[in-house]
């Protein structure tokens, strides 16, 4: 309503108002009234246009507020200033999170019924026997309460839950602090807090729900003969981290989504043949070492490494392998220590001491149980030195600190790189970034060259690892390697275009490696593994480019091979994650006979205690009626999850804190996950799941939400995040 003056074109002075100068008695009327009642109403039309108007808005925001679905729309009527106030909301305390932790549960209880516990089959099997409640069932508190006889003196990091010490001294037992770096697993300082601790706070695997092994299992059919009669001597172990291969370009193919996204925009038949010719050089070592054919006509070209090995032999090719992590520094902890990575952001994990003994660790305690005096030429008996080779800086993302927990007895990084004054010349091309945080993987092949000399002149067993970086963004190539137009009708600049030929460079230097051991008498008893830290996605995949927050395939599956030589050639499909590699490692070591009594034993022991599968027998893809997830922390680390499982095509990707869509292809079908679902809603997804996929992936996915939720919170209780230890 609207309300005007009486007497609109009069004074308004004060002494005109209820003074009785007014000589008209309808004005008189109003003249001992109150304020508000010297007003009357105007009736009009357009007063009545005004009320309506003011009235329409909240009135459609009353109605659609009541008829709009929950989410995401209840997120776009928030105004800022509303928003804002979250900002007072109280965040959790440390012992909240703590509490959050310790309380979960695994969802589907039925699953460890004591009906479904599996016996100890062999000496070293643990067997499996989750309990229902927080007490441990009796199998798994054997396990927690026994101490190994190969635990011998003072143990290398990472072994402090085998440690006697363990019950008496906390967590870490007798392990000394680490020179300049604090010994607490701690990310949020150390607030004690009046709780209940859990009953075991190592990783058990008798009492893990997700645990499958199939170490029970005989080896692969073609590989048994072979490590059975001793044909396979693996006297060093390489361990090559690849930056941003994904498994298409692993080698690239011809018969892949990737070539299809190359050559989806040709113009022609002319532009594909063009294409082709040049597509067949970019990964001609890649072929050799995985045993796949790219698909395009032979080209004769004359490479930097000659395979040596015989036909129908070169080792063990992983097709279908996830990462654990699209982000290198977690995928790197994964490879290196066979635990899977907490979903939180950054690498957090880089300033604790991962939950398993790691690769390096493992190693030095093989050298701890082993008598060397007198090894002879008996190269089982010779000990083991383990080593670290990048062109990359080591200090981002606290790798640096990593490293160091891990006990390398050697590193060369790029810090190394540049404060060596004999070699260093910033006229080299070698010595020029090829990124803004690495020089070409070639600038190190002098060092690694000494090194191996060095080792082998003193009987010693190598452990390398090895970090290569040229494919990473911005993909750029030393100066004065050749540049080739792969995709000539897009232009130099397009960035496929510059990761291909980064491609090239990384395979030439792959061959640089392999010649490297073939020339010091390595090769023939040496196992290279050979494993991407994440895929790639480019604007072609799924108009978003990189790994940060990216949900396409493309960024989650990678190249994987473990190769020497005298191994037959498989090529093993299965939708596992690199969180097999530490003890597949462990596996060909024992199963090969390449370790002496006393190694084969710890070994033995320890491969029992990782939750990954070994990838030398048949892979089980349920157990029961429990699914063996493969799991991936998206970058950056918090807001996204990744889950598959072996027995299914389909794919997840769930968000974890509610700001964005669930998401469920199946890149078997789908390879560019076109055909996708999506839902704000758990109950959306499993409905629209059903409408697409059928009433079996519904299912699946209404058991991976909440497989994915728990997951979360025990990886945070194993890596005793937020002050548990």
């Amino acid at each position: 309503f609207r309300y005007i003056p009486l007497n609109e074109d009069e004074d308004s002075d004060s002494d005109s108002v209820g003074t009785g100068s007014s000589s008209s008695d309808e004005e008189n009327q109003w003249d001992e009234k109150s304020p508000s009642d010297r007003y009357k109403r105007d009736n009009t039309p357009r007063s009545w246009l005004r009320v309506a108007c003011r009235l329409a808005v909240p009135a459609f925001l009353l109605i659609t507020s009541m008829i709009r679905p929950h989410t995401p729309y209840d997120r776009i009527s928030i105004t800022l200033p509303i928003a804002l106030t979250a900002i007072f909301e109280p965040l959790p305390t440390a012992c909240q999170t703590q509490q959050s932790v310790l309380d979960n549960r695994f969802p589907f209880p039925d699953l460890l019924s004591p009906s479904a516990w599996i016996r100890p089959q062999s000496d070293y099997a643990k067997g499996w026997a989750p309990s229902l409640t927080s007490r441990l069932s009796p199998l798994a508190e054997a396990y927690r309460e026994r101490t190994v006889e190969w635990f011998k003196g003072s143990p290398p990091r990472g072994f402090f839950r085998w440690d006697p010490a363990r019950f008496d001294q906390g967590y870490y037992g007798s392990l000394p602090p680490l020179e300049g770096i604090k010994p607490v697993n701690a990310s949020n300082g150390n607030e004690k807090c009046d709780m209940e601790l859990e009953e075991d706070a190592y990783y058990n695997p008798v009492s893990d729900p997700m645990k499958i092994s199939n170490l029970d299992h005989d080896l692969l059919p073609a590989l048994r003969e072979v490590l059975d009669n001793g044909n396979v001597k693996i006297r060093h172990v390489v361990l090559v981290m690849m930056e941003g291969v994904r498994d298409d370009a692993w080698p690239l193919r011809k018969d892949t989504h990737f070539y299809d996204l190359i050559t989806r925009k040709a113009r022609d038949a002319d532009d594909i043949a063009l294409a082709n010719e040049r597509l067949a050089r970019i990964t001609p070592n890649a072929e050799r070492i995985t045993g796949l054919h790219n698909g395009f006509a032979p080209t004769h070209d004359k490479l930097n490494w000659t395979d040596t090995a015989e036909e129908g032999f070169g080792g063990v090719n992983v097709l279908g392998t996830y990462t654990p992590a699209t982000m290198t520094s977690k995928s790197y902890e994964t490879l290196l220590c066979g635990t899977p990575p907490m979903s939180v952001s950054g690498f957090i994990e880089g300033d604790m001491d991962a939950y398993q003994p790691c690769l390096p660790q493992i190693f030095d305690m093989l050298n701890n149980v082993s008598d060397h005096d007198g090894a002879g030429d008996d190269y089982r008996n010779h000990p083991w030195r383990t080593a670290l080779f990048q062109s990359t800086s080591e200090q981002y993302d606290r790798l640096d600190v990593f490293d160091k927990r891990l006990g390398f007895h050697h590193r060369t990084t790029r810090r190394e790189v540049e404060n060596d004054e004999t070699r260093r010349n910033d006229s080299d091309p070698m010595y020029q970034l090829v990124n803004y945080f690495a020089y070409p993987e070639p600038v190190t092949l002098p060092y690694l060259s000494e090194y191996l000399d060095d080792t082998l002149g003193k009987q010693e067993r190598l452990f390398l690892t090895h970090v290569t970086s040229t494919t990473h963004h911005e993909w750029d190539t030393p100066t004065g390697f050749p540049w080739t137009h792969y995709i000539h009708w897009n232009g130099e600049g397009n960035h496929l275009n510059k990761f291909l030929n980064t491609m090239r460079y990384h395979d030439e230097w792959m061959g640089t490696l392999m010649n490297l051991l073939a020339e010091k008498g390595m090769a023939n008893e040496t196992l290279v593994v050979f494993a991407s830290d994440h895929g790639l996605s480019f604007y072609e995949d799924c108009g978003k480019e990189g790994t940060y927050d990216n949900d396409h395939v493309s960024n989650f599956r990678i190249g994987l091979t473990f190769r020497h030589p005298h191994l037959p050639r498989v090529q093993y499909e299965v939708n596992a994650t690199t969180l097999s590699v530490l003890p597949t490692i462990l596996d060909l070591l024992v199963s090969s006979g390449s370790l002496n009594e006393q190694e084969t034993h710890v070994a033995s022991d320890l491969v029992h205690d990782y939750e990954g599968q070994s990838l030398i027998r048949p892979y089980k893809k349920k157990d029961g009626d429990r699914r063996a997830w493969s799991i991936t922390v998206v970058n950056p680390g918090s807001s996204k999850l990744g889950m598959t499982s072996a027995d299914v095509p389909w794919r997840l990707t769930m968000p974890l804190k509610g700001e964005s869509e669930y998401r469920m292809t199946n890149p078997v079908e789908d390879p560019f996950e076109e055909n996708l679902v999506t839902s704000w809603t758990v109950e959306g997804l499993v409905k629209e799941a059903r409408k697409k996929f059928g009433e079996e992936a519904a299912q699946w996915a209404s058991e991976a939400v909440p497989t994915g939720e728990w997951w979360v919170l025990e990886k945070k209780r194993l890596w005793r995040y937020h002050t548990l230890a």
